[in-house]
């Protein structure tokens, strides 16, 4: 149903992480979605979901982030302000988390009990699931009903309080207000909020995406034995970047010197559309970075390299080009601001076109369109983490962490379409 290696080999599968929960989401083909579940301590169950259902759920989901994002839940329009690019602001915080948990949680309480098996089955899950871990979900056939869990809360909420009822958890806001606190060293996010079953406070913990480390892996396809556990590098690692030269690109200097900054790199740069298919051909690189505009032709979505005039990169110039990595199979990172036309419902075959015909480990997305402050931020503190021996599922909740500590929510947006556990790996210089 779902590949990730073609053999058991005893070395790959004694890579692979442990997993607290796996789910996996397939269409039926007849309107409706099963999903498989599968947790430790024998959490095992099937259950099926009409496929309008899943979908408002899903568009709620967006929705509910794009207001954040911009004030307005329909698609993304040129003109639109981002309404994070300012001094932090609690009050806008708040509000957005609270919006957050009850789309989050009145989610997580139409499916929990039928993934389970009953109620009492659910409470078991919910102490289980206290305690951070790695989630898996897995898609069988298509991704392109990608299910938002990062936004999914599991902490008891009272949804149908007005807005001015609710309260942020105290445990949260004064680590919050620390500027010494990491928010992962906070008790709340090692699973021990103490308002954890307050009808009436939200705390960030409650959210899978900031609890949890997520991985969404595209399922093995053509020629590979296995999606890789790791990326292996001597001497130096080595990433690729292909940039708009755009003048919308305002933070471009300043990000790529807070990326060449990381760690000693072998940086691959190129500004210009040919240079970039050139270096994707020709370079072993462990992480390929895409900062750029993105679009869509009609129905078919492109990433934009190089000046505002310049021709796209589709799914189709990646079998052209013959680009085809064998090792290592790089981490693809495709931060496309300033657009709708990568949202996973226009650009998952896109996307997965990177795993599927390029050969790519995994890709991160974003659920929604983002924007040039988001789109720095997130990504500087994700490959940091990364390039420096995080697993990518801690990489990216680190890095979601890191922007909420400064006041933004939206570091959920980002999507980690790869095995949470991978990670770098230096291997001896002989």
């Amino acid at each position: 149903d779902y590949t990730l290696s073609k053999t058991l080999s005893p070395a790959y599968v004694s890579g692979m992480e442990p997993h607290r929960l796996s789910l996996m989401l397939n269409d039926n083909g007849n309107g409706t979605h099963g999903f498989r579940f599968f947790g430790t301590d024998e959490f095992k169950s099937d259950a099926s979901f009409d496929g309008q259902e899943l979908q408002d759920w899903i568009t709620q989901a967006r929705q509910t982030m794009r207001q954040a994002a911009w004030g307005d839940k329909k698609a993304w329009q040129t003109g639109r302000t981002y309404l994070y690019s300012g001094p932090s602001n609690l009050t806008r915080l708040k509000t957005d988390l609270i919006r957050f948990a009850k789309a989050g949680y009145t989610f997580y309480d139409s499916i929990i009990d039928r993934l389970t098996g009953g109620v009492d089955q659910s409470d078991a899950l919910t102490q289980l699931m206290r305690s951070p871990g790695l989630i898996q979900i897995a898609f069988k056939q298509s991704a392109r009903n990608i299910l938002p869990a990062s936004l999914i809360y599991d902490y008891g909420l009272e949804t149908n309080l007005p807005m001015t009822a609710y309260k942020l958890c105290p445990t949260f806001l004064k680590d919050f207000a620390n500027p010494t606190n990491s928010l992962e060293d906070s008790e709340c996010f090692k699973g021990n909020c103490p308002t954890k079953d307050s009808p009436d406070v939200v705390c960030p913990s409650g959210f899978w995406g900031y609890r949890h480390s997520l991985g969404m892996p595209l399922s093995l396809k053509g020629d590979a034995d296995a999606v890789p556990t790791e990326l292996r590098w001597t001497g130096k690692p080595e990433l690729t970047v292909g940039v708009s030269t755009d003048k919308a690109f305002v933070m471009r200097a300043k990000h790529e010197a807070a990326l060449q900054a990381i760690r000693p790199l072998t940086w691959n740069y190129a500004d210009t559309r040919a240079n970039v298919l050139k270096l994707l051909k020709e370079k072993t690189s462990q992480v390929v970075y895409f900062y750029c505009h993105g679009g869509i032709d009609g129905t078919l979505p492109f990433i934009l390299v190089g000046p505002s005039n310049e021709l796209g990169i589709t799914r189709d110039n990646l079998r052209r080009e013959k680009i085809r990595w064998k090792s290592p199979r790089p981490l693809v990172f495709i931060n496309g601001c300033h657009t709708a036309a990568l949202e996973p419902d226009v650009a998952i075959e896109f996307i997965s076109a990177f795993v599927e015909v390029a050969g790519a480990c995994g890709v991160i997305g974003t659920e929604i369109t983002i924007f040039e402050p988001l789109a720095k931020a997130f990504a500087e503190e994700c490959l940091r983490r990364f390039f420096n021996g995080d697993k990518i599922g801690d990489a990216v909740r680190g890095a979601r962490l890191k922007i909420l500590k400064d006041g933004n929510p939206l570091g959920l947006v980002y999507i980690p379409y790869v095995i949470a556990g991978l990670h770098m790996v230096q291997s001896p210089n002989n």
